[in-house]
């Protein structure tokens, strides 16, 4: 199974994802254990996961997108959340420059233009 996280909060306030898994299953159909639940506190735009959106997180996604930087540097989520993209949300310039944007009061926190 797959589990596609799309953020739709804002730059502002953390959210928390809690993933259960009730049953679990091997390729023969042999039930696993499930563990204790996965709890992610995610932020729109903070990439680098330090609390806040700041243009440090702009700069690694662009590190990341030039080849500087390894994807496990990073939060993904965080990252492709920021622009969403027709088609599901994908990692790009245009996420970077939405969050210098933000920075500089060009987009409100949902990285709009207001």
């Amino acid at each position: 199974a797959d589990l596609v996280v799309r953020l739709v909060g804002s730059a502002t306030q953390s959210y928390d994802l809690t993933v259960n898994f009730n049953h679990i299953y091997d390729d023969s159909m042999l039930e696993l254990p499930t563990g204790a639940p996965i709890v992610d506190t995610y932020l729109r735009g903070d990439i680098h996961e330090n609390g806040v959106v700041n243009i440090a997180d702009a700069m690694m996604a662009a590190q990341y997108l030039a080849g500087n930087r390894a994807l496990g540097e990073l939060n993904a989520v965080n990252f492709a959340c920021v622009r969403h993209d027709t088609g599901g949300d994908h990692m790009s310039i245009s996420d970077a420059m939405f969050i210098a944007q933000y920075l500089a009061a060009l987009r409100d926190a949902h990285y709009n233009i207001p």
